[in-house]
């Protein structure tokens, strides 16, 4: 019986610490407001990250990026379960000040146009759109899916 007892209980404690850890574990990984694989360069890391969705498109990632144009919005875009065509739809990047007035937005293209059916691991097309000049004041980046044709 006392054998039992302490079995039972070291598999209590090593369950406990095992939640513990993974409890850990998720709260450094998790960064509330980003929907972003990726940490933000140091000198936009106040910068918020949003997505939405359309009807056809889904947003998948969003992250900020240094690249040989400056800083840049990258990202994928997934189409979703059941849609066969994507070819119509673009993206909206918004840049926002803190109390959500646009201060610039601009369309953006994602390739390839038509977005492989989704399946495991999914298909996805990139984004990219250079941000620079990054107007004062921008406290939000919205990336939006649009599913409307537009001039080209």
């Amino acid at each position: 019986m006392c054998k039992r007892r302490n079995n039972l209980a070291r598999r209590l404690v090593l369950g406990a610490l095992f939640g513990l850890a993974v409890g850990i574990f998720a709260g450094c990984t998790y960064m509330p407001g980003r929907a972003t694989p990726f940490r933000p360069p140091a000198d936009v890391a106040h910068l918020r990250l949003e997505r939405q969705d359309s009807a056809r498109i889904a947003v998948d990632k969003i992250w900020l990026e240094r690249k040989e144009q400056g800083l840049v919005v990258t990202g994928y875009v997934m189409s979703k379960l059941g849609v066969d065509d994507t070819t119509g739809s673009h993206l909206i990047v918004s840049l926002r000040d803190a109390s959500g007035t646009e201060l610039r937005s601009a369309p953006v293209d994602f390739a390839p146009r038509q977005i492989p059916p989704q399946r495991r691991p999914a298909g996805v097309s990139l984004y990219r759109f250079s941000l620079d000049p990054l107007p004062s004041g921008t406290a939000l980046i919205v990336v939006t899916a649009r599913d409307d044709r537009r001039a080209p």
